[in-house]
């Protein structure tokens, strides 16, 4: 459900997402819900978890990480995340509000405890969630192409490309983007959080998030 645009190479992360998730009303059709963090910093593992597709995911494995595992690192966590992850996905599968044809795939990206260098890793549902390692470089999802320059300055309209593409979709598994563009940027050093920027329709879909509570709120 989100966009995800990141930059690797040994000595920093950059990891910028959106901030829409969407609920579907009676009729199917996606609405605004609220705004959520899609890229969480794990500071005892010095790692970001990502995610895209699914709504929710990223912050169950996030909670699971958090309060659950024993682990001294990102490089210690790709033992466990496959059996982890597919056991949080089967709980989505078996529950009442699963959505058909849904996918998602989580990111982390850390500092290695073992060579001190940044790693990646991708886990996919449609692969069983088997660990992934990410070469380092530039990459979007959904997948658009990336214009020549900095990048931080090409973050809008590449978000914007990649809404106009899923706009034109009629996948079930289409991914909703909007709100704001949260970057994080993570080195051995810290980790840091910006805002830069938000899309046009923000306060819209922030009207129509509040409007669907208070239809909620008095249908009770």
């Amino acid at each position: 459900m989100s966009s995800l645009i990141f930059h690797t190479d040994e000595t920093q992360a950059f990891v910028v997402t959106d901030t829409l998730a969407v609920t579907y009303d009676s009729t199917a059709q996606a609405v605004p819900h609220l705004f959520t963090s899609k890229a969480l910093y794990v500071p005892h593992l010095r790692m970001i978890v990502a995610g895209t597709g699914l709504g929710g995911m990223t912050d169950r494995w996030f909670a699971k990480i958090n309060t659950q595992m024993l682990v001294d690192g990102v490089e210690h966590l790709n033992s466990y995340a496959q059996q982890a992850l597919a056991e949080l996905w089967q709980q989505h599968l078996d529950s009442p509000h699963a959505i058909e044809g849904k996918t998602t795939t989580i990111y982390h990206f850390g500092i290695s405890e073992v060579t001190g260098e940044v790693v990646a890793y991708a886990f996919r549902s449609t692969s069983g969630f088997t660990s992934e390692a990410l070469p380092h470089g530039t990459a979007t999802k959904p997948g658009v192409p990336v214009p020549d320059g900095n990048l931080i300055h090409n973050i809008e309209p590449i978000m914007q490309r990649q809404r106009d593409v899923e706009d034109g979709s009629t996948s079930a598994d289409r991914v909703y983007i909007g709100g704001q563009a949260i970057a994080i940027h993570l080195t051995a050093q810290q980790c840091t959080h910006q805002v830069l920027f938000n899309f046009s329709d923000y306060q819209v879909h922030a009207d129509q998030a509040y409007q669907s509570l208070q239809r909620a709120r008095e249908s009770r």
